[in-house]
Formats: structure tokens, sequence, C-alpha cells
């Protein structure tokens, strides 16, 4: 691991782990300034130390570790749970497809599912698009309001060079989408987005 990057890393958890940067920062000067100055704290407070802050410091120590628990229980938790992905075809700011909630097995498989998505709502015809303009959002998770099962949204947004030929998309008016739903039983529908989500 090269410098730069134990950096980056020390910048990030310090950017995520900041309370308990904290709380080691206070722990090492306390006790370095203990073993700099001789002075103690249980020889002034005496009893006091035994009987009130002894067990505050065992319940913080207890509170963080239950902290640093949860933090790896919610990411693990996060990775666990289905992703769903909606994937976005625009061609000059102006929507032209959307797939809403795909099974997603792998964010590895993001732009290989995206591209059969579309290829499927453009009757099959080859998509062009701006690779360097695509766009990936990961939020946090969802509930589905039918089943009540959580989810990770995942979206995609592809810009398009080109509109496909010889397709419902190319006979699309302005304003007018191609959207395409779960359980995809059926044929993506044609949807008119309101003025003022133009472009959404």
């Amino acid at each position: 691991m090269s410098i730069r990057e134990s950096i980056a890393i020390l910048r990030y958890s310090a950017r995520t782990r900041k309370p308990f940067y904290v709380v080691a920062f206070l722990l090492f000067g306390f006790t370095s300034w203990e073993l700099l100055t001789g002075w103690r704290v249980t020889g002034v407070i005496g009893p006091y130390w035994s009987e009130k802050i002894d067990p505050l410091v065992s319940l913080a120590t207890l509170f963080i570790a239950w902290s640093v628990w949860r933090g790896e229980i919610v990411e693990e938790w996060k990775r666990a749970i289905p992703k769903k992905l909606t994937v976005v075809f625009s061609y000059k700011g102006d929507q032209k497809m959307r797939c809403n909630h795909a099974d997603l097995s792998s964010e590895a498989d993001i732009r290989a599912l995206s591209q059969q998505i579309g290829r499927q709502m453009a009757d099959g015809v080859r998509l062009d698009f701006v690779a360097p303009a695509i766009k990936l959002k990961v939020s946090e998770p969802c509930q589905d309001t039918e089943t009540g099962s959580f989810f990770r949204p995942y979206l995609a947004e592809f810009e398009l060079s080109e509109l496909p030929g010889i397709s419902k998309v190319a006979g699309l008016g302005k304003g007018e989408r191609l959207v395409w739903e779960h359980p995809f039983s059926s044929e993506p529908v044609i949807q008119t987005q309101r003025a003022d989500k133009l472009p959404s």
C-alpha cells in the first residue's frame, strides 16, 4: 500500500469515524499526561473514581464497542438485502426510456444489465450512448410498500447519442417516454411526463 493510499484511507476513516478518533485522542492525551507528570487521578479523587467514574468509563467502552459492531452489521445488512436497479435513457435531456426496479445480482452487472434492458425496450435495436456521461447513484435502503421487505435502490442514467431507429423510441414525442415496470410480464408503456417534471 502506497503512502497516498494510506493518507486517503486515514482521511476517510477520520471523516466517517470522527467520534472514535476524538475518544482515542483524549485517552491518549490523558494517559501521556499522567506518565509525564506522575500525577494520578485516583490519588486525588480517591473512592469517587472507583464508585462513579470507573463505571462510566466501562459503559463508554461498551457503547463504543457496540457502535462499531452496529456499524459493521448495518453495512453487512445493506450488502445482503436485494438490490433493485432503475435504468434511465435520455436524449438531449429528455427521458426516453425508464425501467423501474429490475432485480440486480451484483453492482458489477449494472452496465451489462442496463444495456440489455435498453435493447429489449428498443425492440432489439443496439443503443448508442455517451460512455463518459453514464451516472450511477446508490441510495439508502427502501421498504417495498407491497411486501414490506427492504431493498437497496440503484439508479443508472445513460445519455443517448442518437435515438434508436425503427423502434417505439424513435416515435416518442416531447415529454413522452417508455416505462417498464415490475414484474415486467407486459410490454413497456408510453407515459407523458408533467411539464414541471421535465427533465426528471
